[in-house]
């Protein structure tokens, strides 16, 4: 049985540690970095052709982590974005999902059918996830 490591990446712009809040002085939390995780009953070990759900965290276009005084909150643009399966320096993409407000979504794909035996990369956005394929 394979393991199944995380790579969290970093939404450009957001700041890794709490910031102070300009509009009331207090810390503020900052963006998480985005994150894909497996699906409930989801394995780490796939085929080719089989379809799979991961479950996205923080999948943001933009980091508003701090506000400004007199301006109101604000509202997070959903982009378009690929899923893409990486293996053996090709890659491909499998699906789009759309951003959203940083609120954990599903994101379901079918394994290339023509994946090859290994490790695999699935990248959404910022976040990575391995994936082992098998026979």
């Amino acid at each position: 049985m394979a393991l199944v490591a995380v790579v969290l990446g970093v939404v450009a712009g957001c700041a890794v540690d709490p910031v102070e809040d300009p509009v009331d002085g207090a810390a503020g939390s900052a963006c998480p970095a985005p994150s894909l995780l497996l699906a409930e009953g989801q394995a780490p070990v796939v085929r080719p052709g089989d379809t799979v759900v991961l479950t996205a965290e923080a999948l943001m276009h933009e980091c508003h982590d701090a506000r400004v005084a007199g301006e109101p909150a604000p509202t997070h643009e959903a982009v378009l974005v690929d899923v893409v399966w990486s293996q053996g320096g090709a890659e491909s993409t499998v699906a789009s999902v759309h951003t959203n407000d940083g609120s954990p979504m599903s994101v379901r794909f079918a394994v290339p059918t023509d994946a090859a035996r290994g490790a695999a990369t699935v990248i959404v956005a910022h976040a990575t996830i391995e994936l082992e394929v098998s026979d």
